[in-house]
């Protein structure tokens, strides 16, 4: 019985090594783009990939993480750098603040999840921590329609675009997600300081 269990423990393990291996020659590889900001494979949760840097020195963050993506696609897309001292996705919503109250320290309108003011493209969705995911996720919204939406993301292995429902009820719109706290919005690019 030992021995039975040894050889599976060295099966497992050989396993995992040969997928970390296949998969380490992966990370950072292409998947998908969005408004011609690519979204990057990270491979297995947990592991430091190091500092994503802009052409000019500015820190997205650690390589091919979900606040990486949302830091380099509003610098990418809009121009616009969230303070790099943001280095969780937990720093971005602040529940101190509002439902459309102006978020200072980040620049953008911040939304509570129900909110009264509509979702819009580009917004950043953020989700809290889970089990899974102890640091929190963001994504970008890709897509708005009448009962859903499309989020961008990345590092959530391969899956790149997720649909989340969304319902108006009582002049507030719900993203059905129980995991969505909130969101960022760009009222104007002009506004932003």
């Amino acid at each position: 019985m030992l021995k039975r269990l040894f050889q599976i423990s060295v099966l497992l393990l050989t396993l995992f090594g040969s997928l970390r291996l296949y998969y380490n020659k992966q990370i950072g590889s292409v998947l998908d783009e969005y408004n011609g900001v690519e979204v990057y494979f990270n491979s297995i949760p947990f592991t430091s990939k190091g500092k994503s840097l802009a052409e000019d020195g500015y820190v997205f963050g650690e390589k091919y993480e979900s606040l990486e993506f949302v830091k380099r696609y509003y610098y990418e897309h809009y121009g616009y750098r969230l303070p790099e001292s943001v280095e969780s996705t937990e720093e971005l919503f602040n529940s101190s603040l509002e439902d459309g109250e102006r978020n200072r320290k980040l620049g953008l309108i911040q939304y509570s999840n129900p909110s009264g003011y509509p979702i819009k493209e580009g917004d950043i969705i953020i989700f809290t921590p889970n089990f899974y995911n102890p640091d929190g996720h963001v994504a970008i919204v890709s897509k708005v329609g009448s009962k859903e939406i499309e989020i961008v993301q990345q590092n959530c292995w391969k899956s790149t675009r997720r649909v989340l429902g969304i319902e108006k009820k009582e002049s507030l719109w719900y993203i059905e997600d129980e995991r969505v706290v909130g969101r960022l919005q760009k009222k104007n690019m002009e506004d932003i300081e």
